[in-house]
């Protein structure tokens, strides 16, 4: 709901307007806008910290945040156990190989 209202700053007159949020646990938030201010479409609502909107019988959704995934998880999606049994042995042989070539440096 919108309610544009007019306030004085000296000789200068601004329109304001309150807009009124409401978040899916029926929460509302009011907001007061001056006119060179866009009015947003959604707001966080300060209560609960959903996102909130302008009609009350349809307030937004909460934004689906996807859960965090190790390394190992986004690798496991990409390829099949035996491929990261070889990935790792060949990382293995690898790293024993520079570690032989530095030994035999030092000496």
């Amino acid at each position: 709901m919108i309610q544009p209202a007019r306030a004085r700053s000296g000789d200068v007159a601004r329109l304001h307007c309150e807009v009124t949020y409401w978040c899916l646990n029926g929460h509302h938030t009011t907001r007061s806008w001056s006119g060179a201010a866009e009015v947003p479409t959604t707001w966080e609502c300060r209560h609960c910290g959903l996102p909130a909107g302008r009609d009350r019988t349809h307030p937004p959704q909460p934004v689906r945040t996807r859960p965090f995934k190790s390394p190992l998880a986004h690798l496991m999606e990409r390829r099949t156990e035996a491929e990261c049994d070889a990935l790792l042995d060949g990382a293995l042989a690898n790293l024993r190989a520079r570690r032989h070539r530095r030994g035999r440096q030092r000496s």
